[in-house]
C-alpha cells in the first residue's frame, strides 16, 4: 500500500486531523477491506497492553464491556453503544460524544475490524460480522464483501457459534 504519511510535527504524537485524513485516503484508495483487515491485525500485537486486557475477557459481551471502559478511560471522542445483546450475538453502534463530530466512515470500519479481531482472539468460533444492516458489508473469517458505499456503517452486528457462558450482560450505553 502506498498512502500519504502524515507529517510528524509533535514527536510521536500525530494530530487527530492527520490520522482522520489518512484513514479517509485509505478508504477512498483501497476500500473498506483495507481498514477492516487493518483493524483485525490488532490480535497479532500480543505484547500490547490493550490486547492483554482484552484477551482476558470471558466472552464477547465481557470484551465489549472492557472496550466501553477503555473508551471512557482514554477520554475517547467516540463511544460504542450496545443496541442488542443476547447469547451468541451483539449489536453495536459507534457514536460521537459530540453531535457535530460523528465518527468518519473510515473510523467506523477500523474500529469494527478491531472489535472483530478481539472477539476472534478470545476464542469466538464462526464469527460473523454485519456492518450497516442487510444491505451493508458482511464478513466471516477475515473475508469481507458487500456494499461498500452504505450510508450508515456505524451499526455493527457480531454473531458467533460457540457458547461461552450462556450470559449476555447488560452493556453500558453511556456516551
Amino acid at each position: 500500500l502506498s498512502a500519504p504519511v502524515p507529517p510528524c510535527t509533535h514527536g510521536a504524537h500525530v494530530p487527530l486531523r492527520d490520522k482522520r485524513a489518512l484513514l479517509s485516503v485509505l478508504l477512498e484508495q483501497y476500500g473498506p477491506n483495507c481498514l477492516l483487515r487493518m483493524g483485525e491485525t490488532i490480535k497479532a500485537a500480543l505484547d500490547e497492553p490493550i490486547l492483554i486486557a482484552m484477551r482476558l475477557a470471558r466472552n464477547p459481551h465481557d470484551l465489549i464491556e472492557r472496550w466501553q471502559r477503555l473508551e471512557r478511560y482514554a477520554h475517547s471522542r467516540h463511544r460504542t453503544l450496545c443496541l442488542r445483546s443476547k447469547p451468541g450475538q451483539i449489536a453495536l453502534r459507534h457514536i460521537s460524544r459530540k453531535d457535530d463530530e460523528p465518527p468518519l466512515p473510515a473510523e467506523n470500519l477500523l474500529i469494527a475490524g478491531i472489535l472483530a479481531g478481539f472477539i476472534e482472539l478470545i476464542g469466538a468460533s464462526g464469527l460473523s460480522v454485519r456492518i450497516g444492516g442487510e444491505a451493508g458489508i458482511s464478513g466471516k473469517g477475515s473475508q469481507w464483501s458487500g456494499n461498500y458505499r452504505i450510508a450508515n456503517n456505524a451499526d455493527w452486528e457480531f454473531s458467533w457459534e460457540n457458547d461461552f457462558d450462556h450470559s449476555a450482560k447488560k452493556l453500558l450505553n453511556v456516551p
